[in-house]
């Protein structure tokens, strides 16, 4: 268990939203394993511009807001960082065998976090559809590095056997840091719609926050992740199509962060040397999808990788499916859905929602996300329309 553990190297990396990753905030995109490319409706313009041709009527508004949370910790970092923390303040090596052994901190796979909210505006004019919305997308990695230095320092504080009482050496050279970035949105988004065809264009303003500490592996607690922080200014562009092939029969194009981005971070205030990169990269999908009054279904499959941050994070590339029945403007609707990461670098997971419309101008959306390795989101929306 120690040579193991001299040999590893935890990553802890917390992506909230991201760019086309598994979590979307829209509850109906949750619900839907984050489709819509093809299938969607007004609501669903951030998944691809060309959906807000997809007024409901001639003259129509619509008015959104919801937020909603995804965690997936596969090997309980969380937990087990945190009784390692608690070992070292009580001065009590031992403690950790009782758990399980310094092995409690052979955690090889990341653990994610992810947050988000959002809120819109739109209205359509017969054919024209124009939508103005604000979005927070954050998110981040976080690497503790355990020396092998520290873990023959810490056994030999047991005199060289496992489960006997010792205290911790009175310095430790691991660390651990934290990066990432927190990126707002103001969006301006139209779609027109040009028979069989609706083609869509949104240009976003945005501020990218990028943030970072590094701090030694007993002061873990005490970590600030915005110690150090810069802000950028930038702009993008996402485009969209989407064709009813036939009366059934829909399909989808998004391009999403059209000008790829790329933000540099350095901690400066502790000299650690925390440095590395937040990249934004253009993501392409494609989606095909079957739609009648009472069933939906749909799959969605992405042609890029998404690279997140620049600390040996590997890319993802999904497939997702989706279902969904009933009709939410006459009573309500009920979703299920599927996500496959195609690079196998995150674990599938599942997706259920539901869809109310109590009356005629309210209606409402709730989003879960879970998987068998322990991952559980959830979200929810609230929209008006007129």
């Amino acid at each position: 268990m120690i040579k193991k553990l001299m040999l590893t190297t935890m990553l802890l990396s917390i992506s909230i939203v991201g760019v086309a990753n598994a979590t979307t905030f829209n509850a109906r995109g949750m619900g839907l394993a984050g489709t819509g490319v093809a299938g969607g409706d007004f609501s669903d313009f951030s998944l691809n511009p060309a959906l807000a041709a997809k007024a409901k009527a001639k003259v129509f508004q619509h008015y959104s807001f919801g937020g909603g949370v995804f965690v997936q910790d596969e090997d309980n970092f969380l937990e087990e960082v945190t009784l390692f923390n608690k070992a070292v303040r009580n001065d009590n090596v031992s403690a950790l065998y009782i758990t399980g052994g310094i092995g409690l901190l052979e955690v090889k796979k990341p653990t994610y976090l992810d947050v988000g909210f959002h809120a819109s505006v739109g209205f359509s004019l017969d054919k024209v559809g124009i939508a103005v919305s604000v979005e927070n997308k954050t998110y981040g990695a976080s690497k503790v590095n355990f020396t092998t230095a520290d873990a023959n320092a810490i056994f030999a504080s047991l005199g060289g056997v496992t489960g006997t009482t010792g205290t911790f050496p009175s310095s430790l050279s691991s660390t651990v840091s934290y990066s990432g970035v927190a990126v707002t949105e103001l969006g301006l988004t139209a779609g027109v719609n040009l028979g069989f065809l609706d083609i869509g264009l949104r240009t976003k303003i945005l501020q990218a926050l990028v943030y970072g500490e590094k701090v030694n592996i007993v002061d873990a607690g005490n970590i600030d992740p915005f110690g150090e922080s810069e802000a950028f200014f930038d702009a993008n562009i996402d485009l969209g199509v989407q064709a009813q092939v036939s009366k059934f029969f829909h399909l989808g194009l998004a391009i999403t962060n059209l000008i790829p981005l790329s933000y540099e971070f350095k901690q400066t205030a502790t000299g650690s040397g925390l440095t590395g990169s937040v990249e934004i990269t253009p993501q392409i999908a494609i989606g095909g999808a079957f739609k009648s009054d009472l069933l939906l279904f749909e799959v969605n499959i992405e042609l890029l990788d998404n690279w997140y941050l620049g600390q040996d994070l590997t890319p993802t590339k999904y497939l997702r499916l989706a279902t969904e029945i009933g009709n939410e403007d006459g009573w309500g609707a009920l979703r299920l859905g599927y996500v496959l990461d195609m690079n196998g670098s995150r674990p599938s997971v599942f997706s259920v929602g539901v869809g109310f419309k109590p009356v005629r101008s309210f209606g409402f959306d709730i989003g879960v996300l879970m998987s068998p390795e322990g991952s559980l989101g959830a979200s929810a929306n609230f929209n008006l329309e007129f």
